[in-house]
């Protein structure tokens, strides 16, 4: 999806990764926030702000994220990921 005169959502989610994976997590989380805005229905986002939280140790931001990814390419991921970090932090729903 693209909007007129911008980039399209694939491009801004690409960008986010690359920020991701040259530990610019700060820069990173902001391309998925906005690829969130451009394609609303793109659950594999929550995947990737879910692992960008994760690299940053903000675990219970990170499982939020993870637990919204409930389709797409990362879903199977994503849940393993939930059934992880539920063991390290603790159920945060439990509190």
């Amino acid at each position: 999806k693209q909007p007129p005169g911008g980039t399209s959502a694939d491009e801004e989610e690409t960008h986010g990764i690359t920020y991701m994976n040259t530990g610019r997590q700060q820069e990173a989380l902001q391309e998925f926030e906005y690829v969130k805005k451009l394609d609303p229905g793109n659950k594999d986002i929550y995947y990737l702000i879910g692992s960008t939280y994760q690299r940053m140790n903000q675990l219970e931001q990170a499982l939020g994220a993870y637990r919204q990814c409930t389709s797409g390419k990362y879903a199977n991921v994503a849940q393993s990921a939930v059934r992880n970090l539920e063991k390290k932090v603790g159920k945060v729903s439990a509190r």
